[in-house]
Formats: C-alpha cells, structure tokens, sequence
C-alpha cells in the first residue's frame, strides 16, 4: 500500500494503475470494468514475502508501519493466502 508503487504505477500506466487488494480487486471491479473478458495478464504486487536477512532492514519496518495503518499483518503466512485468492479470482 504504498503511495510511492502506485504513483510509479500510475506513470507507467495512467488509470490503469489501482490501489487496493489484488483479491477484491479481482473479484469485485474487474468484471464490472471489463464484463465477461478474460485476463492476459495480472500483475499484482503486494504482500511482500520477509526473508531473514531483512528483518532488521529499515525498509521493512517501514512496511510493517504502513501494513499496521492499514489493518493489515505483515507476514509470510499473509503473503500466501493474498496470493491464492488472487490467483483463485485470476483462474474464474
């Protein structure tokens, strides 16, 4: 959920670019936006994975706060499920 991502998505893309879970995204706006058509492709980043070595690294606290601001944990096991449903709601 950084702003900084989605500005840069933005600039990549323009309207394109949306903030938010990739999940609800998926199954909620998705199919309103573009009806019955299928995805080519997804790229949906979020829920960065936590390797031991960055633990410590200021970047990371840094997500941890903005997950916490958002009600969100920040943890391996959040980063699977989020990416299972996305690519349950990619596969429908």
């Amino acid at each position: 959920f950084s702003n900084e991502g989605y500005e840069n998505a933005k600039q990549a893309c323009g309207s394109c670019a949306h903030q938010g879970m990739g999940e609800v995204w998926l199954e909620n706006d998705f199919r309103t936006l573009c009806g019955a058509g299928s995805i080519a492709l997804a790229y949906l980043d979020n829920y960065d994975w936590t390797y031991p070595w960055t633990k410590g690294m200021q970047y990371k606290q840094q997500q941890k706060v903005d997950y916490t601001a958002q009600g969100l944990e920040l943890s391996n096991q959040k980063s699977q499920e989020t990416h299972l449903l996305q690519a349950v709601q990619v596969e429908k």
